[in-house]
């Protein structure tokens, strides 16, 4: 089994009234899912926790590690997340770039649930 493509699905609800916290206000909750696609119709779903604040961030940062992952054997998780760590050490060792590689490992480890 091969690893085809990643798919990015963003999701938005918006509140019935503006929630106030302590880091500003929000009128609507987001989520980001990474679905893994295989060659044997196989798919995985991991979520990505940056998408509260960036969903669109979320979908840029997983377009920019697909190349790293299609064509990897999806039985060979620490292989891809350290791939995937390495595509983004420079982007920082923390937040969006770790959080959507996480993702991507949790979609991975569906795909051999």
């Amino acid at each position: 089994m091969k690893i085809t493509r990643l798919e990015t699905i963003l999701l938005t609800v918006p509140l019935p009234e503006v929630l106030h916290w302590s880091g500003g206000e929000a009128d609507a909750v987001n989520s980001a899912f990474v679905r893994v696609h295989t060659d044997e119709g196989v798919t995985g779903l991991g979520e990505c926790y940056n998408a509260i604040f960036v969903p669109e961030a979320v979908k840029a940062a997983v377009e920019a590690m697909e190349s790293v992952v299609v064509g990897a054997d999806p039985a060979d998780v620490g292989a891809i997340y350290h791939a995937l760590y390495s595509k983004t050490l420079f982007w920082g060792r923390t937040g969006l770039g770790v959080s959507a590689a996480g993702a991507i490992e949790t979609a991975v480890w569906d795909v051999l649930g």
